[in-house]
């Protein structure tokens, strides 16, 4: 049986995808928000792609829906455990494109992509310099 949920209601989870599958990304009895809906399907924070509506009960908790898109992290948990977001210092200071990536892979190699941030972050870098490099020759 299909039921009709919305967004923002709260879910908790009570049946495997699969009788055979142990992990499927979620736990039974965990509580979600439904983040979109449609013709039993569901989507809910924390998991991707779409669910069938009949792996969810209403909770009877309340649901409290995010305030801002900085409250939602996909992935993870590296940025939103910060003081500052990356993408908040970014923001709040116009730095483009190239120097925001760096600030993010610098910001969270720890807890996250390891020595692969910390080449990203050098990839940016080199860019960079290369980029400077070539505007200068040009420039003269």
């Amino acid at each position: 049986m299909n039921k009709d949920f919305k967004v923002g209601d709260l879910v908790h989870r009570v049946a495997k995808v699969h009788p055979h599958l142990s992990l499927d990304g979620m736990d039974i009895g965990r509580h979600y928000v439904v983040t979109g809906a449609q013709r039993g399907l569901i989507q809910v924070d924390g998991a991707k792609g779409w669910w069938q509506s009949s792996y969810f009960k209403p909770s009877e908790r309340t649901a409290v829906l995010p305030a801002a898109a900085l409250d939602v992290q996909h992935g993870g948990s590296h940025y939103k455990k910060l003081a500052i977001q990356p993408v908040e210092y970014i923001m709040a200071n116009k730095i483009p494109y190239m120097e925001g990536n760096v600030i993010k892979y610098i910001t969270r190699w720890k807890d996250k992509g390891g020595v692969q941030d910390l080449n990203k972050a050098k990839h940016y870098i080199e860019l960079l310099i290369e980029n400077e490099e070539k505007n200068a020759k040009a420039a003269k």
